[in-house]
């Protein structure tokens, strides 16, 4: 008979949980507009999308969302005027469930906690004061 006597197996906390399915459709845009709810300043083109604007507008899908769940988002910002901003929201009933503002090209992922049972995925644009664009691509919604 053997017996092991020593140490616990370690817990490594930093790597990543295991993602689920894609939430959203169409993040790719490859339909263009198709499943998502927007304002009339969005287009889409070449599978992406884009906001020419003065004012905040929105790209949104409903979501069925656990509350106190974390979700990944990942999207691409391929081009933004300077002194614009685009973020992720989780929006509905209350809490804070948004990402970080983004204000230059490139491709950002985060993990939000769903909390106070949101109902919509949002992209929310803010213009630099006089107006300005954005190009998003590739956005994709995972829990973990």
């Amino acid at each position: 008979m053997k017996i092991s006597i020593g140490l616990q197996p370690q817990v490594n906390n930093s790597v990543a949980a295991t993602a689920t399915a894609e939430l959203l459709s169409n993040g790719d845009f490859a339909s263009g507009g198709t499943g998502w709810t927007y304002d009339g300043a969005w287009t889409f083109s070449g599978g992406t999308a884009s906001v020419t604007d003065t004012l905040v507008n929105y790209l949104s899908q409903s979501i069925a969302f656990v509350n106190n769940a974390s979700y990944v988002v990942t999207f691409t910002v391929v081009s933004i005027t300077a002194g614009s901003s685009i973020r992720t929201a989780f929006s509905g009933f209350s809490g804070n469930n948004n990402g970080t503002s983004r204000t230059s090209a490139g491709t950002y992922s985060e993990t939000i906690t769903a909390s106070g049972s949101p109902v919509d995925f949002v992209m929310e644009f803010t213009p630099a004061g006089l107006g300005g664009t954005a190009v998003i691509d590739n956005i994709s919604l995972k829990r973990v």
